[in-house]
């Protein structure tokens, strides 16, 4: 089943600089398989383990001015034998805005 499983990613929304996603699992009885998850920026692991039973997360500390990439990758339990980590049907991109329009700060 481990090889049968997908996970994706949904469009995420960023302001200013805090990022919000949702996760999906495929078919649903693969959470029981999945150990933990974890998010990459720029394929770099962020050391953030989500639970299978997360489906929403947020991440922050963006820089202004930069665009980021990031996907989910989701870890087998250590009982399932030969499984490889399975990363997210996509990778999502977006892009921090430097300064927040129409602020009332001058």
């Amino acid at each position: 089943m481990w090889k049968r499983t997908k996970i994706t990613l949904s469009d995420s929304i960023q302001y200013p600089n805090k990022l919000y996603g949702k996760i999906g699992v495929e078919p649903a009885d693969s959470t029981d398989l999945i150990d933990h998850l974890e998010l990459y920026v720029d394929d770099v692991a962020q050391k953030v383990n989500l639970s299978p039973k997360d489906v929403n997360f947020s991440a922050e500390g963006f820089a202004g001015g930069e665009q980021y990439e990031i996907h989910i990758v989701a870890y087998p339990k250590e009982n399932i034998l030969d499984a490889q980590p399975i990363p997210s049907n996509r990778r999502v991109k977006f892009y921090i805005r430097n300064h927040i329009e129409n602020s009332s700060i001058k």
